[in-house]
C-alpha cells in the first residue's frame, strides 16, 4: 500500500482566474498485490486500486471534489531470456502500468484558458472525440494485424514494424499540430506506449 500527494505551482495564465495558482492536488492511496510471477522469464505482474479521495487538495489547482476509482495493473519483463542473437538487450527491463479511471461523478467538465483571447475553453463534443478515438484505435489494430498475412514470418514482422514507425510519426504530428506538443515529447510519449504494449505480449507469450 502507498499514498501520498502532489504540490502543484502553476504559472500565468494557469489556475482558474489566470492568474496562476499553486497548492496540492488531493490525497492519493494505492492498493496493490502481486497476482503472477514467472522468474525464468523475468516476469511480473500486479493488479491494484488507486483512489483519489476527492475535495482533500486546492480546487484552484484543479483539484476535483469527487472521488476517483483507477483499477490498474502494472507490470515488469526483464529481457534476460531472449536468444544469444539478441544478447545485447538483455540488460534492459520493461515496466510499466495501465489504469481506468471511473469517477465517483457522472460527469464533470474542465475548462481552460485561451492564452491568446482569455476566453474560456471547454473540450469539445464528448460524442466527436469518442467517434476520433474509436476510429482511429480501429485503424491502427487493422494496419498491425494485416502484416501478419503474409505467410513469411520474418518478412511479416518487418512490415509491421514499418506500420508502427509510420503510427509513432503520423501520431506525434497530430499531437504537435492540434495539441501544440512538442514532437520530441510526444514521440517519447508514443515510443514508451509502443514499449509498454511489447513488454505486455513478450508476458503473456512467455507464460
Amino acid at each position: 500500500m502507498s499514498f501520498g500527494s502532489t504540490f502543484s505551482s502553476l504559472k500565468p495564465p494557469g489556475g482558474p482566474t489566470g492568474i496562476g495558482a499553486s497548492g496540492f492536488q488531493n490525497f492519493d492511496t494505492t492498493f496493490k498485490y502481486r497476482v503472477f510471477k514467472n522468474p525464468e522469464h523475468e516476469f511480473v505482474m500486479s493488479a491494484g486500486l488507486s483512489i483519489e479521495w476527492g475535495g482533500t487538495g486546492a480546487e484552484s489547482v484543479g483539484a476535483e471534489q469527487f472521488n476517483t476509482y483507477t483499477p490498474t495493473i502494472w507490470f515488469g519483463k526483464g529481457l534476460g531470456d531472449l536468444p544469444d542473437t539478441l544478447s545485447w538487450i538483455r540488460p534492459v527491463a520493461i515496466t510499466g502500468q495501465v489504469g481506468y479511471a471511473i469517477p465517483g461523478r457522472n460527469s464533470t467538465t474542465t475548462f481552460g484558458i485561451d492564452a491568446d483571447t482569455g476566453d474560456l475553453t471547454g473540450r469539445g463534443n464528448p460524442f466527436l472525440r469518442g467517434a476520433i478515438t474509436g476510429i482511429g484505435t480501429f485503424l491502427g489494430g487493422v494496419f498491425h494485424t494485416l502484416p501478419f498475412l503474409i505467410s513469411d514470418v520474418q518478412t511479416a514482422l518487418i512490415v509491421a514494424g514499418g506500420v508502427v514507425a509510420v503510427e509513432f510519426f503520423a501520431i506525434a504530428w497530430i499531437r504537435k499540430r492540434f495539441l501544440h506538443i512538442p514532437y520530441r515529447s510526444s514521440l517519447l510519449f508514443v515510443a514508451t506506449g509502443g514499449l509498454i504494449s511489447l513488454a505486455i505480449g513478450v508476458g503473456l507469450g512467455a507464460s
